[in-house]
């Protein structure tokens, strides 16, 4: 918001000027706006990077282009839910929320590789995929469960920090997280269900 402001500031006082003079915003604010925009959209090419690097792991380790991209999916739950937690909340993008994205996918993505090779090696060994997918879930859930739980509390005690920027950061992690496990132990299962 910062940088659209400090544009049009420059595209209204520049007419005015009528060439005599050019009106350039300088010092801190547009810096630190430049700063922000770099780290934006940084962080936007870098996880887009991150999940094509993912999923060509994915790929190679199921050996199942099928079951790779059905992984995947459900590991873009958490990120949407963080992102509508920030606009409905009105938490702007900065330098620190920016990176939460990619912090929140690694942690999804482990559960997703535990839940994924377990039910795999289940089916490979004969047993029915739906009862497959109750052992996974009795097997692996106790695990992704527990390291959510210790992850989430471990971020969200953040929320008493007196910095707005690390309050921000603890929560929204911590939400992203409390939606991973629930993409995890609901979601996936039923995508593996139906397809």
């Amino acid at each position: 918001q910062l940088g659209q402001n400090i544009e049009a500031l420059q595209n209204s006082a520049n007419p005015k000027l009528k060439g005599v003079a050019q009106f350039k915003v300088s010092g801190y604010q547009g810096l630190y706006a430049n700063i922000i925009n770099y780290v934006t959209q940084s962080q936007v090419n870098s996880f887009a990077l991150a999940i094509v690097l993912i999923f060509c792991l994915l790929w190679i380790f199921l050996k199942d282009l099928k079951l790779a991209l059905l992984s995947l999916l459900p590991n873009f739950l958490p990120v949407l839910v963080m992102l509508g937690f920030m606009g409905w909340a009105g938490i702007n993008l900065d330098t620190a929320t920016a990176c939460i994205a990619s912090i929140v996918l690694s942690f999804s993505i482990d559960d997703t590789l535990h839940f994924v090779h377990h039910f795999k090696r289940q089916v490979g060994a004969g047993v029915h995929p739906l009862k497959a997918q109750k052992e996974t879930i009795a097997h692996v859930g106790k695990a992704i469960v527990l390291t959510s739980l210790i992850l989430f509390t471990g971020y969200i005690l953040m929320v008493f920090g007196s910095l707005k920027t690390v309050v921000y950061f603890g929560l929204l992690t911590a939400v992203s997280i409390a939606a991973a496990l629930f993409s995890q132990l609901v979601l996936f299962p039923i995508l593996l269900f139906l397809v």
